[in-house]
Protein backbone atom coordinates (compact mmCIF):
# COMPACT_ATOMS: atom_id res chain seq x y z
CA UNK A 1 0.00 0.00 0.00
CA UNK A 2 0.93 3.49 -0.68
CA UNK A 3 2.17 5.41 2.03
CA UNK A 4 -0.03 7.77 4.01
CA UNK A 5 0.17 11.61 2.57
CA UNK A 6 1.86 14.06 4.83
CA UNK A 7 -0.62 16.00 7.66
CA UNK A 8 -1.58 19.41 6.43
CA UNK A 9 0.91 22.15 7.15
CA UNK A 10 0.14 24.58 9.95
CA UNK A 11 0.40 27.83 8.21
CA UNK A 12 0.53 29.41 4.50
CA UNK A 13 4.00 29.44 4.79
CA UNK A 14 4.42 26.15 5.65
CA UNK A 15 2.06 25.33 2.57
CA UNK A 16 4.73 27.23 0.61
CA UNK A 17 7.58 24.91 1.87
CA UNK A 18 5.99 21.26 1.98
CA UNK A 19 7.62 20.05 -1.11
CA UNK A 20 11.01 20.77 0.29
CA UNK A 21 12.27 17.17 1.91
CA UNK A 22 12.85 17.63 5.78
CA UNK A 23 16.60 17.73 6.56
CA UNK A 24 18.19 14.21 7.25
CA UNK A 25 18.82 13.56 10.99
CA UNK A 26 21.76 11.50 9.99
CA UNK A 27 23.49 12.01 6.61
CA UNK A 28 23.87 8.87 4.97
CA UNK A 29 27.24 7.32 4.37
CA UNK A 30 29.46 9.17 1.62
CA UNK A 31 29.93 6.37 -1.50
CA UNK A 32 33.51 4.95 -1.52
CA UNK A 33 35.89 7.11 -2.80
CA UNK A 34 34.99 10.30 -2.31
CA UNK A 35 38.24 12.47 -1.11
CA UNK A 36 38.58 13.59 2.47
CA UNK A 37 38.94 16.72 1.27
CA UNK A 38 35.08 16.62 -0.34
CA UNK A 39 34.06 14.86 2.84
CA UNK A 40 35.20 18.02 4.56
CA UNK A 41 33.70 20.29 2.25
CA UNK A 42 30.31 18.94 1.64
CA UNK A 43 30.24 18.32 5.73
CA UNK A 44 31.02 22.42 6.16
CA UNK A 45 28.01 23.20 3.13
CA UNK A 46 25.82 20.88 4.44
CA UNK A 47 25.82 23.84 7.98
CA UNK A 48 25.70 26.73 5.53
CA UNK A 49 29.97 27.34 5.61
CA UNK A 50 31.85 28.66 4.05
CA UNK A 51 29.97 32.05 3.96
CA UNK A 52 29.86 33.89 0.85
CA UNK A 53 30.24 32.60 -2.56
CA UNK A 54 33.80 33.12 -3.55
CA UNK A 55 34.56 31.85 -0.52
CA UNK A 56 32.49 28.51 -1.17
CA UNK A 57 34.32 28.52 -4.72
CA UNK A 58 37.65 28.92 -3.52
CA UNK A 59 36.88 25.79 -1.20
CA UNK A 60 35.68 23.62 -3.79
CA UNK A 61 38.34 24.56 -6.13
CA UNK A 62 40.99 23.30 -3.20
CA UNK A 63 38.93 20.35 -2.48
CA UNK A 64 39.13 19.38 -6.00
CA UNK A 65 43.00 20.17 -6.41
CA UNK A 66 43.72 17.96 -4.05
CA UNK A 67 41.47 15.30 -5.42
CA UNK A 68 43.26 15.72 -8.95
CA UNK A 69 46.49 16.09 -7.05
CA UNK A 70 45.77 12.65 -4.87
CA UNK A 71 44.24 10.16 -7.99
CA UNK A 72 45.86 7.29 -8.96
CA UNK A 73 44.47 5.31 -12.17
CA UNK A 74 42.38 2.26 -11.58
CA UNK A 75 44.24 0.79 -14.34
CA UNK A 76 47.82 1.76 -16.92
CA UNK A 77 45.22 1.43 -19.62
CA UNK A 78 42.67 3.52 -18.30
CA UNK A 79 41.91 6.89 -20.57
CA UNK A 80 42.51 9.81 -18.54
CA UNK A 81 40.15 12.43 -19.78
CA UNK A 82 37.56 9.99 -19.34
CA UNK A 83 38.41 8.51 -15.64
CA UNK A 84 39.32 12.08 -14.88
CA UNK A 85 35.55 14.00 -15.92
CA UNK A 86 34.38 10.78 -13.89
CA UNK A 87 36.55 11.62 -11.18
CA UNK A 88 35.28 15.45 -11.48
CA UNK A 89 31.41 14.35 -11.84
CA UNK A 90 31.32 12.12 -8.70
CA UNK A 91 32.89 14.28 -6.10
CA UNK A 92 30.69 17.19 -7.40
CA UNK A 93 27.46 14.96 -7.14
CA UNK A 94 28.71 14.24 -3.45
CA UNK A 95 28.75 18.16 -2.73
CA UNK A 96 25.58 18.63 -4.40
CA UNK A 97 23.73 16.11 -2.11
CA UNK A 98 24.85 18.54 0.27
CA UNK A 99 24.00 21.37 -0.19
CA UNK A 100 22.94 22.94 -3.32
CA UNK A 101 26.02 24.32 -5.53
CA UNK A 102 26.22 28.00 -6.10
CA UNK A 103 26.61 29.36 -9.43
CA UNK A 104 30.33 30.55 -9.55
CA UNK A 105 30.67 26.75 -8.15
CA UNK A 106 28.55 25.00 -11.00
CA UNK A 107 30.70 27.22 -13.19
CA UNK A 108 34.35 25.85 -11.88
CA UNK A 109 32.69 22.58 -12.30
CA UNK A 110 31.50 23.04 -16.33
CA UNK A 111 34.84 24.66 -16.62
CA UNK A 112 37.24 21.87 -15.56
CA UNK A 113 34.77 18.98 -17.00
CA UNK A 114 35.15 21.06 -20.51
CA UNK A 115 39.19 21.22 -19.79
CA UNK A 116 38.92 17.66 -18.93
CA UNK A 117 37.14 16.59 -22.09
CA UNK A 118 39.87 18.76 -24.18
CA UNK A 119 42.96 16.55 -23.17
CA UNK A 120 44.56 14.68 -25.59
CA UNK A 121 43.48 10.97 -25.66
CA UNK A 122 46.94 10.23 -25.16
CA UNK A 123 48.07 11.91 -22.48
CA UNK A 124 49.78 10.91 -19.34
CA UNK A 125 47.62 10.40 -16.10
CA UNK A 126 50.06 11.82 -14.27
CA UNK A 127 50.54 15.17 -16.83
CA UNK A 128 46.65 15.19 -16.99
CA UNK A 129 46.00 15.84 -13.92
CA UNK A 130 48.73 18.89 -13.21
CA UNK A 131 46.91 20.14 -16.33
CA UNK A 132 43.60 20.71 -14.46
CA UNK A 133 45.07 21.60 -11.45
CA UNK A 134 46.46 24.58 -13.54
CA UNK A 135 43.11 25.35 -14.63
CA UNK A 136 41.71 25.22 -11.43
CA UNK A 137 44.20 27.81 -10.54
CA UNK A 138 43.82 29.79 -13.50
CA UNK A 139 40.13 29.99 -12.52
CA UNK A 140 40.96 31.23 -9.04
CA UNK A 141 43.08 33.78 -10.23
CA UNK A 142 41.15 35.14 -12.94
CA UNK A 143 37.70 34.58 -12.23
CA UNK A 144 37.75 35.44 -8.16
CA UNK A 145 41.02 36.87 -7.30
CA UNK A 146 41.48 39.33 -10.29
CA UNK A 147 37.77 39.85 -11.05
CA UNK A 148 37.21 40.80 -7.06
CA UNK A 149 40.14 43.39 -7.57
CA UNK A 150 38.62 44.88 -10.86
CA UNK A 151 35.73 45.03 -9.29
CA UNK A 152 36.60 46.68 -6.06
CA UNK A 153 38.75 49.40 -8.58
CA UNK A 154 36.13 50.47 -10.40
CA UNK A 155 32.92 50.69 -7.41
CA UNK A 156 35.32 52.75 -5.55
CA UNK A 157 34.75 55.76 -6.90
CA UNK A 158 30.97 55.08 -6.31
CA UNK A 159 31.24 55.97 -2.66
CA UNK A 160 31.54 59.52 -1.72
CA UNK A 161 32.17 61.54 1.02
CA UNK A 162 29.34 61.94 3.45
CA UNK A 163 27.35 58.87 1.58
CA UNK A 164 25.53 55.92 3.46
CA UNK A 165 25.71 53.10 1.87
CA UNK A 166 22.95 50.41 2.32
CA UNK A 167 24.08 46.69 2.15
CA UNK A 168 21.92 43.44 1.82
CA UNK A 169 23.85 40.38 3.73
CA UNK A 170 27.76 39.98 3.80
CA UNK A 171 29.69 40.04 0.11
CA UNK A 172 33.38 40.02 0.53
CA UNK A 173 33.07 42.16 -2.48
CA UNK A 174 31.15 45.38 -0.88
CA UNK A 175 33.23 45.06 2.10
CA UNK A 176 36.55 45.18 -0.10
CA UNK A 177 34.89 48.38 -1.85
CA UNK A 178 34.31 49.99 1.49
CA UNK A 179 37.61 48.82 3.02
CA UNK A 180 39.11 50.54 0.08
CA UNK A 181 37.12 53.57 0.21
CA UNK A 182 37.87 53.87 4.12
CA UNK A 183 41.35 53.35 3.49
CA UNK A 184 41.43 56.48 0.80
CA UNK A 185 39.89 58.53 3.84
CA UNK A 186 36.73 58.32 2.23
CA UNK A 187 34.24 59.43 5.26
CA UNK A 188 31.06 57.27 4.51
CA UNK A 189 28.43 55.21 6.67
CA UNK A 190 27.55 51.79 6.02
CA UNK A 191 23.91 50.41 7.31
CA UNK A 192 23.51 46.52 6.70
CA UNK A 193 20.22 44.74 5.90
CA UNK A 194 20.12 41.36 6.73
CA UNK A 195 16.92 38.72 6.83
Amino acid sequence: PPPPPPPPPASPLLALLAHLEPPHATPSPPPAGIHPSVLRLGDLLAVGLPRGADACCLGLIEALSDVLRDHRPASAAAIPRLELDELISAHAAHLRQRRPLSAGMTNCVRYLRAHASRLPLGARDADARAELVQRLEAFRDERIVYACKEMCRQAQSFVREGDVVLTFGDSAVVRAVLLAAAEAGVRFSAAVADA
